[in-house]
């Protein structure tokens, strides 16, 4: 089993630099440093057959409800799918 974090900031490459560690049952961890945001996936595999992240952007599904006054003012920038969960 592997997993790999890869990004703009390494090029989108497979590296042992990259290679995310199994810590726990479906739990992956790597220490890794970047400056600002950065887009990222998932992959377990090199060849890229399959991955996990940055999806185009989809409507927010949950909005401030109508009886808070900011809700007129409310415009978030929509979450990458698959991003929620690494927050």
């Amino acid at each position: 089993e592997s997993m790999f974090i890869r990004g703009e900031w390494n090029s989108w490459g497979a590296s042992e630099e990259s290679r995310m560690r199994l810590v726990g049952q479906y739990t992956w961890g790597a220490n890794i440093t970047i400056s600002g945001f950065q887009r990222a996936k998932f992959a377990p595999f090199v060849d890229w057959s399959k991955s996990y992240g940055m999806h185009p952007d989809r409507e927010l599904l949950y909005n401030l409800p109508d009886y808070d006054p900011r809700h007129v003012r409310f415009a978030p920038e929509p979450y990458m799918s698959g991003s929620e969960a690494s927050r």
